[in-house]
């Protein structure tokens, strides 16, 4: 899986959906978790975007600007102040408050991001499903028993309604006009997802307890997981219980040793899950980015 270009390439990445009010006390949470994925990915963030501050101009249609002072100086100054909503006498939110988003990245002109988080938290409570978001990218070397324990970790932190980690295309924001054609490269790609054909729409679908992909490794809460039968696994797939009454289901089943399996082996897997989750997935339409014809092939990418 080894693919990389100035313009777009493979990654690993996580995308983490969670439930929890945003306060004082969450925003210093994220602002941790997103310390521990730096430990993990061994990388850091030397550019910013947030949809907030930084307006697309000629000279710079990117939007990212170099950090200085730090990210947790970007980062407070994003979140701090934007969620002290009113509360009832029970506690409720009376009003809502989100942030369109701030990414943080290594990206450049002339290289691919390495390391990249994608922050959008909101109080958007009647909605159907969940309200906020994480979204990750870190190097394909970085061990799998370390996304695995970051997994497990963040999931320990937040009220975690859904979370997976698995290949990710990373498309260079520097370049965005020239690398949509990566997205063309996904329909050869069985195991590779990105963010804008699998997980954005997420935070959309009307029935909360839905999904649309397998992947690697995944969490879910007991809303969802409730759903599933348990006896449909092989023990090729792991399934642990967290905290929280949350659940974590392991293709790389982490049991033994951990290692990729064979493409062969990942296919079969994968089958398994697709039938296992068939009672939360759900199809969704075709993506912009895809020709018809690769949509096609896109669906039916592990039969």
């Amino acid at each position: 899986m080894e693919h990389d270009r100035a313009e777009y390439g493979i990654r690993k990445g996580i995308i983490f959906y969670f439930n929890d009010i945003i306060t004082e006390r969450v925003i210093l949470t994220v602002e941790g978790i997103l310390s521990e994925f730096l430990t993990v990915a061994g990388g850091s963030f030397t550019k910013k975007h947030s949809f907030r501050t930084d307006a697309f101009t000629y000279r710079n249609p990117s939007c990212y600007r170099n950090i200085r002072g730090g990210w947790n100086k970007i980062f407070h100054r994003e979140f701090d102040g934007r969620f002290n909503d009113e509360t009832d006498a029970d506690g409720n939110i009376i009003s809502n408050s989100n942030s369109e988003g701030l990414f943080l990245s290594d990206c450049g002109a002339q290289s691919l991001q390495r390391t990249e988080v994608d922050i959008r938290l909101s109080n958007h409570k009647n909605l159907t499903n969940v309200s906020s978001e994480l979204y990750f990218l870190c190097e394909i070397s970085v061990p799998w028993q370390k996304i695995y324990n970051f997994l497990v970790y963040m999931s320990g932190k937040l009220d975690v309604h859904y979370a997976c980690a698995g290949y990710e295309m990373a498309l260079n924001p520097y370049c965005y006009n020239r690398c949509l054609r990566g997205y063309r490269q996904l329909k050869d790609l069985p195991f590779v997802n990105s963010y804008s054909t699998e997980w954005e729409y997420m935070r959309v679908i009307k029935d909360g307890r839905k999904i649309f992909v397998p992947n690697f490794l995944q969490v879910f809460s007991k809303e969802i997981f409730q759903s599933l039968n348990l006896e449909m696994l092989s023990e090729d797939i792991h399934v642990a219980a967290l905290i929280h009454e949350k659940w974590l289901i392991d293709i790389l089943n982490h049991r033994e040793e951990v290692q990729e399996p064979s493409e062969h082996e990942l296919i079969e897997r994968f089958r398994i899950l697709r039938a296992f989750f068939q009672p939360i997935m759900i199809q969704r339409e075709k993506p912009l980015y895809l020709k018809p014809y690769e949509w096609e092939i896109r669906k039916k990418r592990f039969d």
